[in-house]
């Protein structure tokens, strides 16, 4: 059920005629609060970094790339949403997981792509994925992006269609020696 739902939708939807009278908003909001972690809202999703917390990015912030223990450069990515389904953070394969994508450009080129079926984190008032690896294109040498401007995109799209997407630039930095 969408937070959108009209009381007369609701009960297409449960297969029965009755009106439901004054207990139609409470199962609305009951729902919508369930579904999204806040109320009444419109889908939305900023574009974080980090592991273990998604710290927002903004144009113009550095993003550290990792090197990996297999020799590929990469960055860990994740984002702040709402009024998407949060899904089961704790199960993987749960239908209600919304789906994410993380993509690089270069100079309007895709240089690394992944796309998660993963639950969201309640933290705060928003929903929070973190931690994902977005891996560069191994066959590009790494002069082509450190140092240089790189935009990055998220999109985000919920079992029912709710859907969102933010792009920011960002300057790639060499890995830490």
């Amino acid at each position: 059920m969408r937070c959108t739902a009209s009381p007369a939708e609701s009960t297409t939807r449960l297969g029965t005629r009755m009106t439901l009278g004054a207990l139609a908003p409470l199962i609305l909001l009951a729902a919508c609060e369930d579904m999204t972690g806040e109320r009444n809202s419109r889908a939305w999703v900023e574009l974080g970094a980090g592991l273990d917390w998604a710290t927002v990015l903004h144009d113009g912030d550095p993003v550290q790339v990792v090197l990996g223990p297999q020799g590929g450069h990469m960055v860990a990515l994740g984002l702040h949403a709402g009024g998407v389904p949060r899904g089961d953070s704790t199960d993987p394969t749960a239908p209600s997981n919304p789906r994410v994508t993380f993509q690089a450009h270069l100079d309007h080129d895709v240089i690394a792509s992944v796309t998660v079926i993963r639950g969201l984190s309640r933290t705060g008032g928003a929903l929070e994925l973190a931690g994902t690896w977005l891996i560069f294109d191994p066959a590009l040498p790494t002069t082509a992006y450190f140092d240089m401007p790189l935009l990055l995109h998220v999109n985000i799209v919920g079992e029912g269609g709710e859907s969102a997407s933010d792009e920011v630039e960002v300057v790639a930095m060499a890995p830490l020696e």
